[in-house]
């Protein structure tokens, strides 16, 4: 390759590994929309998200809401990772490790499903109808799976797990535990008393 046209295509490189950042004015504006969607989610659910509604409560125009932010799907999914980014640094910050950290990972998940079930119905409700390379397939199931896997190993090290289990079938578990009683909250099975309590014990059951 001529050194010119390599130099080109480094640049090029460069250029694509270093998006721009956002303005604050952007940044502000991106606060105000994701917040506006947890907001409708939880007040009316998945059918009650309407993206000219969520436009006049965010204070955009709905051209903008649609060029920055993309569909309705995609806006819940970023409003959900930006959630879900929170509770991690909350249970982050309780200062635990190993077994605590995990029960207090899922009793952070617990308290925010009773205090928004609406909003908790609406992004299970996607899962399950979700195809298997959905993008919210990949936020709420492979990336706490894999989630799960890294503490688990952090486990072992602190004796907690004996070494010879396997971190990744141990991580599909504790998923299996916890959606499984998601589920039968949403049917009824598990009432909201209970259901902190039973979704508090799933990491116990792995």
């Amino acid at each position: 390759m001529k050194q010119g046209t390599a130099q080109a295509a480094q640049g090029d490189q460069t250029t694509m590994a270093q998006p721009r950042p956002l303005t604050q004015r952007q940044l502000q504006q991106r606060d105000r929309v994701l917040t506006a969607t947890r907001q409708m989610l939880t007040e009316n659910g998945y059918e009650g998200l309407q993206m000219r509604s969520l436009a006049e409560a965010a204070g955009v125009s709905l051209m903008t809401l649609y060029n920055r932010f993309g569909n309705q799907n995609d806006l819940i999914l970023l409003a959900l990772e930006d959630l879900l980014t929170d509770l991690g640094e909350r249970a982050d910050g309780s200062g635990s490790q190993g077994i605590e950290l995990v029960i207090e990972t899922f009793e952070v998940v617990a308290e925010q499903i009773l205090t928004t079930p609406k909003y908790a119905k609406a992004m299970a409700l996607l899962l399950f109808n979700a195809q298997p390379d959905s993008p919210i397939v990949a936020t709420l199931l492979n990336d706490t799976v894999e989630l799960s896997r890294t503490r688990i190993i952090a486990m072992q090290a602190l004796g907690e797990v004996g070494e010879a289990l396997d971190p990744a079938t141990l991580a599909r578990n504790l998923g299996v535990c916890g959606w499984s009683t998601i589920l039968l909250w949403m049917k009824g099975l598990i009432s909201d008393a209970e259901f902190r309590k039973e979704y508090r014990r799933a990491p116990l059951f792995v």
